[in-house]
């Protein structure tokens, strides 16, 4: 999915026609909003991770030497063993120089219109375009109307957290 995807059914939640092909404020303003939404949902509700190899230097791995701007280390391994490791402000301290694999979460940068937002399938373009609805109507001052939406995200956002439970019934014999 791209952010373009999840505009254009924005627009149409919202009943607009924008053409999203030309720049102006409403197309800045509901790149903001989509921008916005997935900040926040990548910042509060999930974790992106990745698995990156680097070489450390003096016992240092640099946040700045990662593709991506880390929000949670999970896990460190050197030869396919875990290690141990410290986080700090700027890098992270192993025991000694060597090359490694960590498993990191990350936060997504802003998104042009047809940059691909790598986040799990279950947040589908639906869903996350009633949320950049809900934001775009409470920037432009419908706020019942961006109150109700952003409810509504916020409640599909829950439903998604549950765990479907196996449910095993009984046979019953009626004759």
């Amino acid at each position: 999915m791209n952010l373009r995807q999840i505009l254009e059914k924005a627009t149409e939640n919202l009943s607009l026609s924008i053409d999203l092909t030309e720049p102006n404020s409403e197309n800045a303003l509901l790149i903001s909003c989509g921008n916005g939404i997935i900040s926040q949902l990548v910042e509060e509700y999930i974790d992106v991770k990745k698995v990156e190899t680097v070489i450390s230097v003096d016992k240092k791995i640099p946040y700045a030497e990662l593709k991506e701007s880390v929000k949670n280390v999970y896990a460190i391994k050197a030869n396919g063993k875990s290690v141990r490791f410290h986080e700090y402000a700027d890098h992270i301290a192993v025991d000694k120089d060597a090359t490694y694999e960590i498993t990191y979460s990350y936060v997504l940068g802003e998104k042009g219109l047809d940059d691909v937002i790598v986040i799990p399938p279950k947040y589908t373009v639906n869903i996350l375009a009633v949320g950049v609805a809900g934001e775009y109507a409470y920037r432009k001052g419908f706020l019942e109307e961006g109150r109700e939406l952003r409810t509504r995200y916020l409640i599909a956002l829950k439903n998604l957290e549950k765990t479907a439970k196996s449910v095993r019934l009984k046979e019953v014999n009626y004759g």
